[in-house]
């Protein structure tokens, strides 16, 4: 963060450039976080039905769909 602002206040980069990075970092570790396995586990009916023991994760279609957008909203 501190080389962000450092950047911003010398012009080589724009607050939305900055806040862009920042929207990418917190999706990556949102992504590290879930594939860690975020506890409780899977309950045993849970993990019969699924064939395995993941929370969070049916599909990769969560952890594919996480992205970040700069913008304002109404």
């Amino acid at each position: 963060m501190k080389g962000l602002i450092n950047d911003i206040m010398a012009g080589k980069m724009t607050m939305g450039q900055a806040l862009d990075e920042i929207g990418k970092l917190v999706g990556e570790l949102m992504k590290k976080r879930i594939l860690g396995r975020i506890p409780p586990p899977n309950a045993p009916l849970t993990i019969a039905r699924k064939g395995f023991d993941h929370p969070l994760i049916e599909t990769t279609q969560m952890i594919n769909d996480i992205k970040h957008r700069i913008g304002r909203e109404i």
